[in-house]
């Protein structure tokens, strides 16, 4: 289970309403609806979902005609970025989100089929408020069959 899904369940348990007991031992109904809840806030929204999800897909992009293929929108909280030969942290995602050149078909009406340059690239259809980057640190050594940690530094701009 990932950190920030155990935060969010840990944050739902602390506002969640129990019911109080009477001095006769019955349960009391839950208080007013004045009382801060996260799971029933007004926008119904949940505390770490609001700030960390985002949604993301990996997508084909037809260089003639623009028609855009892919799996459905993925939902994620975190972006993992990998480290191994990238000096900084805004190296590292720039190289991520750079659009790489396929030759496949394409199924637009337009195409209709042809083999076409597509940009593959991934694509984020609205970044969240607050950005969670999960730094790939492990490489796997093919010679030495096992994973190894990339001990090289990476400078990380603050903005």
């Amino acid at each position: 289970m990932k950190l920030l899904d155990i935060l969010e369940m840990d944050t739902r348990k602390a506002f969640e309403k129990k019911p109080k007991k009477k001095k006769d031992g019955k349960d009391e109904p839950p208080a007013a609806d004045n009382e801060c809840s996260i799971s029933q806030s007004p926008s119904g929204a949940r505390l770490i979902g609001d700030l960390f999800e985002y949604q993301s897909r990996t997508e084909l992009v037809c260089g003639l005609c623009g028609h855009a293929s892919g799996p459905p929108l993925e939902t994620n909280k975190s972006l993992f970025v990998p480290v191994k030969g990238f000096a900084s942290l805004p190296e590292s995602l720039a190289a991520l989100f750079q659009a790489e050149t396929r030759r496949t078909d394409c199924d637009s009406a337009v195409c209709k089929g042809a083999k076409r340059d597509k940009a593959c690239r991934l694509a984020v259809k609205q970044l969240p408020p607050l950005l969670w980057c999960s730094l790939l640190r492990f490489d796997y050594d093919w010679n030495k069959q096992q994973r190894v940690k990339v001990r090289k530094s990476a400078r990380v701009v603050y903005a």
